[in-house]
């Protein structure tokens, strides 16, 4: 029932012809947690959101503006902003009309508003219970989150275009200067993931594999048909049980606190 994290040390104690064959493994466990009354902080007055998020109309404007300036040809200042009509709206993509389109932007700008707010009103939650939570942070645990930290950089600015050693240079760090500046950073994603672990398990709050499977195809539906060849379908998998068990332990303490 030991549950091992990291990657064991393996120490060879007799290695003999004619002998048994001994050897040692020391190993690296997740530690014990003392949680907080978890239930009776989510119920708290900290997750309470002050006012609904709401897009105002000159955020709109903004917006919009945004996209007649990326619609001008080649970026080209001298050349006059395209007139923000109806005919505008359908050389952008699949609208009706200039209000179809800003009906469009306008709800896409509240959902990553409401989005946002949620995140935030799940970090709050957390941050009360893991701020009360006695626990110790087992250093394998640290390093592997700078591991899982670098490989989201280098994906991140991949996906600019941006080689990475070039990324160093401009940024004048090394790869140890970053895992050093992430060190508080890391500590605390890594008791966050405790915390949030140890009350999926007490409250048995687990995804199903039709949540797990439907997650991991939509997920590759989105790639291209070569990429999709590369993924590693059950690593990514994995990656998908952990996002959605922590879904699910947010929704359970956002349902105590009432703002579900």
């Amino acid at each position: 029932k030991i549950e091992v994290i990291g990657r064991p040390e393996i120490r060879v104690i007799k290695l003999a012809r004619g002998n048994p064959f001994e050897w040692e493994a020391t190993v690296t466990t997740l530690p014990e947690l003392t949680l907080p009354d978890y239930k009776a902080i989510a119920a708290s007055k900290i997750a309470v959101p002050e006012e609904a998020p709401v897009v105002t109309d000159g955020e709109l404007t903004g917006a919009l503006e945004w996209l007649q300036k990326s619609r001008r040809p080649e970026g080209d200042e001298n050349v006059a902003l395209p007139e923000l009509n109806d005919e505008f709206a359908k050389s952008v993509g699949a609208f009706k009309n200039l209000e179809d389109l800003k009906h469009t932007i306008k709800a896409n700008m509240l959902l990553e508003k409401q989005q946002k707010a949620r995140d935030e009103r799940h970090m709050d939650i957390l941050g009360a219970v893991v701020g009360q939570t006695k626990i110790e942070t087992p250093g394998t645990l640290v390093e592997a989150e700078k591991n899982k930290m670098l490989h989201e950089l280098e994906h991140s600015v991949g996906q600019m275009g941006i080689k990475w050693d070039e990324y160093l240079a401009h940024a004048k760090k090394t790869v140890e200067d970053l895992r050093q500046d992430w060190q508080e950073d890391a500590v605390r994603r890594v008791r966050f993931g405790l915390v949030l672990r140890e009350i999926s398990r007490r409250e048995h709050l687990e995804p199903t594999d039709a949540e797990l499977n439907a997650w991991r195809d939509q997920y590759l539906m989105r790639q291209d048909p070569e990429a999709r060849k590369t993924v590693d379908r059950e690593a990514l998998k994995d990656y998908a049980y952990g996002m959605l068990r922590n879904e699910h332990v947010f929704a359970f303490l956002e349902n105590i606190s009432g703002l579900n």
